[in-house]
């Protein structure tokens, strides 16, 4: 009896690390999440994925239009290849923008996500992207961590 206890708590354990995993909280970990679905192909479902549970998940328009966006920039750059971390920036304790940079085959796609924490989870309420690297509007300079 002893021994299907353990078991079943091994399994609860092992499963229950996997779906932490595979919805990360933390701002870090949803765009690093994101930019991995990017790379994969899949741009639709990886917007999808990073504002579920946001008020931009309401803007179907919007998200729709920065889904088109994101693609035509992919053609124009290239297939992805990787991403690095650019920058962050905090505006008080409950703001941060954070830049990445998406490494194409041709050009860099560059990438802001503008995270808000009202109360004790971060929520993602900006995407913006270009391939202008130094873009004032996209590239501000915010106060570093």
């Amino acid at each position: 009896m002893k021994l299907i206890s353990i078991i079943i708590l091994a399994v609860v354990c092992f499963f229950s690390g996997f779906v932490s995993a595979a919805e990360p909280q933390d701002p870090t970990g949803k765009i690093e999440t994101f930019l991995r679905g990017v790379i994969a192909g899949g741009v639709n479902e990886s917007f999808d994925k990073i504002v579920a549970g946001s008020p931009l998940e309401k803007n179907v328009e919007a998200i729709t239009s920065l889904k088109k966006q994101a693609v035509s920039e992919i053609v124009i750059c290239g297939m992805p290849l990787d991403y690095e971390f650019v920058k962050s920036g905090v505006f008080g304790p409950s703001i941060t923008e954070m830049f990445y940079v998406l490494k194409c085959q041709l050009r860099p796609l560059v990438w802001k996500f503008t995270f808000y924490k009202p109360l004790d989870t971060w929520v993602l309420i900006d995407i913006s992207l270009g391939q202008r690297v130094g873009d004032e509007n996209l590239l501000r300079n915010p106060t570093a961590y």
